[in-house]
């Protein structure tokens, strides 16, 4: 029963982690059990784990022809601006529940770290696009989506309450 009860965990890693850790990675959990901050640490160790799977993959040499799936994978400066946006509809969450509703107040800290983290995204989204899209413009295409809409996902809580 517990083992259902982690499993879901599991599968926020890669497959090669998940077959030689998994089992072994399951009894852990089964022992400690699972805390805010030990998932908060899952979540951002999976996170490197993916970035080391996909940095091994495009190191590997593809002999799959003239469109190799080299080319498919998802570049990794892609996914920085999801993060912000994700980080900084976060911070707009802490400062609901810490400081509560109130609009129009622009001058706390929390304000702050939230536009620098929308700022942030904007020079980060054009070397994303100058270095991939002449590389798959339509894998390209579609974390640009992405990016909408974790941008838009970010923005819309600020605008719908007027903070």
């Amino acid at each position: 029963m517990t083992r259902k009860r982690f499993h879901w965990i599991i599968r926020l890693f890669p497959q090669a982690w998940q077959v030689r850790y998994g089992e072994e990675f399951l009894a852990l959990l089964e022992i400690e059990g699972v805390s805010l901050a030990i998932l908060i640490d899952l979540l951002r160790t999976a996170t490197g784990e993916w970035v080391i799977t996909l940095i091994a993959r495009r190191r590997r040499p593809v002999l799959a022809g003239p469109k190799s799936t080299q080319s498919q994978l998802p570049p990794i400066s892609g996914f920085i601006p999801i993060y912000l946006s994700l980080a900084a509809l976060a911070v707009v969450v802490l400062s609901i529940i810490l400081n509560g509703v109130t609009p129009g107040r622009d001058e706390d800290a929390f304000a702050h770290i939230y536009q620098i983290l929308i700022a942030a995204e904007v020079p980060v989204v054009g070397f994303f696009v100058v270095r991939w899209i002449r590389t798959s413009f339509w894998l390209c295409f579609r974390i640009l989506v992405v990016q909408a809409i974790a941008l838009a996902t970010a923005l819309l809580p600020v605008w719908l309450l007027h903070l």
